[in-house]
């Protein structure tokens, strides 16, 4: 089962805390940065409702807990994207629904987890409204959304919102260092961090061998690209390699150091590995040109964002000729 990490005691107390008093919200969104472990608290906060033998955490012996290590508790519902990158469909939600009309399988709670939240197009949305409006006894509902500006107000109206902060620094070093070493994994946690922007992890996933070989990869090729040694219609076509949110998440986080370095070379960056790189394309782009191009990878976020089907060799091409534009018209 899922535990609570150490950055998030206060939201845990808190809610242990209303849940003691007889106060606890029927719904609660989890919000924050992506990378906080928002799902793992969802999980044990899910656990702590569903033990048989109630305390602020599950006793992880009892016969529900036991379903819940096994993976298959009957009153744990649990909707994701039926593939990643795709949206909650409202039959999905519906089925939800029709489950918590029936009693509850273990006589306590029944609790969703809808993870993330924003991910649900209009009609699962709606559907899923008048449950909020309408709770029934011992339900609790669970929204996970990094990006809950997504939701409708209607649904946030409704919940009662835990936003998760990033933990200290050396509260987020000291955990992923004792991954890192767990995993034998060589990295440097002061980069990963720094990639993760202070979210723990998130900078664990960047440790994996995939997940960092992916970014060099994207990098070399921007470079070159950047320095004229890659056509457009190349690096777009190279970019296939990898989801559209993966590229123009690294692609706004260059472009976050640029303008940094721009104003100072001793401002802090993210990508504090690239930065020799990142300084030298700095220097040929002025200001106005990296906020031209910057625009651009921001219209593509809100199109992305949207779950809209984009034609993605499309969209990128003309995202790189367009970087090329501003280059050339230095």
């Amino acid at each position: 089962m899922k535990t609570i990490l150490p950055w998030q005691k206060a939201e845990w107390s808190y809610l242990a805390s209303r849940r003691a008093q007889g106060k606890l919200s029927h719904a609660l969104l989890l919000t924050g940065l992506e990378g906080l472990g928002q799902s793992d608290f969802a999980h044990a906060f899910a656990a702590s409702l569903l033990c048989q033998n109630p305390n602020d955490i599950a006793c992880g012996s009892c016969s529900s807990c036991q379903l819940l290590a096994a993976g298959n508790h009957p009153d744990l519902l649990v909707v994701n994207p039926e593939a990643k990158d795709k949206l909650i469909k409202v039959d999905q939600i519906r089925e939800v629904i029709s489950e918590l009309g029936k009693t509850s399988q273990q006589g306590g709670y029944q609790v969703v987890i809808i993870e993330p939240a924003d991910a649900m197009n209009i009609a699962a949305a709606n559907a899923l409204l008048k449950t909020l409006e309408e709770p029934a006894q011992k339900v609790q509902i669970i929204l996970i959304s990094s990006k809950a500006a997504f939701l409708s107000a209607t649904i946030r109206s409704r919940c009662q919102q835990l936003v998760f902060k990033s933990p200290t620094n050396m509260l987020a070093k000291e955990w992923l260092s004792s991954k890192l070493a767990l995993h034998n994994e060589q990295a440097d946690p002061d980069l990963l961090l720094s990639l993760a922007g202070g979210a723990p992890l998130k900078a664990l996933q960047f440790a994996t061998a995939d997940a960092s070989s992916e970014r060099s990869a994207f990098a070399n090729a921007f470079f070159a690209f950047a320095n004229g040694k890659l056509s457009a219609i190349n690096f777009a076509e190279e970019c296939q390699n990898y989801p559209l949110s993966f590229v123009l998440g690294i692609l706004l986080s260059f472009i976050a150091d640029m303008l940094k370095l721009q104003v100072s070379l001793a401002s802090p960056i993210v990508n504090i590995d690239l930065r020799d790189n990142l300084q030298h394309l700095a220097a040929k782009l002025p200001l106005a040109n990296i906020l031209e191009f910057s625009d651009k990878v921001v219209q593509l976020v809100a199109i992305n964002s949207k779950k809209i089907n984009i034609n993605k060799q499309t969209a990128l091409e003309a995202l790189w000729i367009e970087l090329g534009r501003v280059q050339k018209s230095n």
